[in-house]
């Protein structure tokens, strides 16, 4: 019989954003990092953030003028890869990342390591504290 282990309890965040409830998952254990294929989109940006979202979520349709607007204003320091939780080819992304709800938004640095997991509806002001506090 297998038997299932968590990482220690040090190694898990929890942290709270302007009263919204940030989940943070480890930063050790199961984390996976960047797919290859989105490591070369562009020349390598300083983050890559991977929103998982879906075309009836209405958080996600919220939320996209202001990672349109992110994305434009800082340029290649910021790619963002927008996954459709509803196609079936993505379902190797959301099975590798555990994607239970939309949106849910994945941080890389320029290495591919992850850095943050947010499962959580973001207004779009916290979503960009959330981005912009990665360039301070």
């Amino acid at each position: 019989m297998h038997q299932w282990t968590t990482p220690p309890l040090t190694a898990w965040m929890a942290g709270t954003l302007l009263g919204a409830c940030l989940l943070v998952f480890p930063l050790t254990g199961w984390t996976q990092p960047l797919p290859k294929e989105y490591q070369n989109l562009r020349t390598k940006p300083h983050l890559t953030l991977i929103e998982f979202s879906a075309p009836w979520c209405l958080s996600c349709k919220k939320l996209k003028p202001t990672l349109t607007e992110l994305e434009e204003r800082l340029g290649t320091q910021l790619q963002v890869v927008r996954i459709n939780v509803e196609k079936p080819e993505n379902a190797k992304y959301i099975n590798r990342y555990r994607i239970d709800s939309a949106p849910t938004f994945i941080l890389f640095n320029a290495q591919g390591e992850l850095l943050q997991r947010v499962e959580t509806d973001l207004e779009p002001e916290d979503l960009r504290q959330l981005i912009e506090a990665r360039f301070d």
